[in-house]
């Protein structure tokens, strides 16, 4: 079993460095994706920290207002 794990942690770690390798060459053909994509990677790492301060305003989507979307869905109200 032991000798599974060691062989599945090395394929991963392969397979993540192989996906590094393809997103920074990708990243470098692309300029303008690259810089949205750090844009992006700086808004997510923002709201975690948010979260983690105060994790009750980051229930997400599907912890909305309540009630909303009531009206919108078959055979509700209209």
């Amino acid at each position: 079993m032991e000798k599974f794990r060691s062989e599945q942690k090395a394929l991963q770690e392969t397979f993540e460095a192989g996906q590094k390798a393809k997103r920074e060459e990708f990243l470098k053909a692309n300029p303008e994706l690259a810089d949205r994509w750090h844009k992006h990677k700086e808004r997510r790492e923002a709201a975690k920290e948010r979260c983690k301060e105060n994790p009750e305003d980051c229930k997400g989507r599907r912890h909305g207002k309540e009630g909303a979307g009531e009206e919108g869905k078959k055979g509700g109200k209209g």
